[in-house]
């Protein structure tokens, strides 16, 4: 088979699955969304603020895992951009998207009208998730009638619990973005396999 149509037809594969990722996003923001609006119903169909509270908390135990799929998958949208931007469009007269998109983005580097709020927006959703959840869980516990100090304890699990999630997710929201590290670490990998495979 020809050099260029095999160069095409990779090129065609990979957009389709950078188009598939993004769709699995969405995906698993629904399923989040749906098990969390499960969960809460859960919760509120018991009369005791005890158990309320215990299921309420198994809400991260959806968002948690739900946030690793997305990251996961915006990494792996990465690897693939990048390999694209390296070893395809080079070879490619007039295909260049990714390269575009990136130079687009280098010259409006401090517009962020130009950039994308899709990786913002998933972890919105989830961080909103999550506080939402935390306030519920804190009004169950100041419905208990235990002393003062276990209330301050379960609290304290729910703020951190939040907190930790949260610097993680912003910590991986900055990594992910356009000239994040993950971006620059797989463009760098690629170009260095390129040079080895040029001697």
């Amino acid at each position: 088979m020809d050099k260029d149509i095999q160069i095409w037809n990779q090129y065609e594969d990979l957009r389709k699955e950078i188009i598939k990722a993004d769709s699995l996003n969405y995906q698993i923001i629904g399923i989040v969304v749906a098990g969390v609006a499960a969960i809460i119903t859960a919760s509120f169909s018991r009369n005791d603020f005890l158990e309320r509270y215990i299921i309420l908390l198994c809400v991260y135990l959806i968002t948690f895992p739900g946030n690793l799929l997305l990251i996961g998958n915006r990494i792996r949208i990465w690897r693939i951009a990048t390999y694209m931007r390296v070893f395809l469009e080079p070879e490619l007269d007039y295909i260049k998207w990714e390269s575009r998109l990136h130079k687009q983005a280098e010259i409006h580097q401090k517009d962020f009208i130009i950039s994308s709020y899709v990786i913002d927006n998933e972890f919105l959703i989830i961080t909103v998730l999550n506080c939402f959840t935390g306030f519920l869980s804190l009004f169950a516990v100041y419905q208990l009638t235990y002393s003062f100090n276990i209330k301050i304890v379960l609290t304290l699990i729910i703020i951190s619990t939040n907190l930790l999630i949260s610097i993680y997710t912003k910590k991986k929201k900055q990594a992910l973005k356009r000239y994040g590290e993950i971006e620059k670490n797989f463009y760098r990998s690629w170009e260095e396999i390129r040079e080895l495979g040029n001697r």
